[in-house]
């Protein structure tokens, strides 16, 4: 098993914390990732907005990817949805 880490996303559309929780492979709630972030949980997140995650093992469950864009992302960095290793 792996440890938790700590991991960025850079939104490349807008969504909410539920959408980010969800296809960034995040270890944290909604709730937990507000917190993180110093943002409400229901609120819309614009495009660009970078978000921090715990990334880590979590129960299996089925994952919708968001589009993300081509363009280079800085290193430490994850666009959502991206399941490269790290």
């Amino acid at each position: 098993m792996q440890p938790l880490r700590i991991g960025v996303v850079r939104l490349d559309r807008a969504a909410t914390l539920a959408a980010v929780a969800e296809t960034a492979r995040s270890a944290l709630g909604v709730a937990e990732l507000a917190e993180l972030n110093g943002v409400p949980a229901a609120a819309v997140l614009p495009a660009g907005t970078v978000l921090k995650t715990v990334v880590g093992p979590t129960p299996s469950r089925t994952r919708k990817a968001l589009p993300h864009s081509s363009r280079h992302v800085a290193a430490g960095e994850r666009r959502v949805g991206d399941r490269g290793a790290r």
